[in-house]
């Protein structure tokens, strides 16, 4: 009973939102769910307000009161705005912030 967090794109025609609504329907029968809808497609940049739907629930659901990593303002606008397959795209950033990691 791990408590979820689903993100789905509202115009998605890889995965429809019918189908994840009935994923988040099944899931949550007795465990803490929650849904957020957002403007775009499977592959398409996150919106703010998905970064911001995450911390909060990191927080409430885990309390997490701080990220394992602070990632820098120009990361966040590019970097993680892009489906997690799509890091090729950015090697340098990429670089970065494993070395962070494993400086950490």
């Amino acid at each position: 009973s791990v408590p979820a967090l689903f993100v789905v794109g509202a115009d998605d025609d890889f995965i429809p939102p019918h189908h994840s609504e009935a994923l988040v329907e099944t899931y949550q029968q007795g465990i803490s769910t929650n849904l957020l809808m957002v403007p775009g497609g499977h592959n398409d940049a996150r919106p703010d307000v998905v970064f911001e739907a995450m911390e909060q629930f990191f927080k409430y659901r885990f309390s997490v009161t701080e990220p394992p990593l602070t990632v820098p303002k120009e990361m966040k606008a590019s970097y993680y705005r892009n489906p997690p397959w799509a890091y090729y795209r950015y090697p340098d950033i990429f670089k970065a912030l494993t070395a962070k990691q494993t400086a950490a």
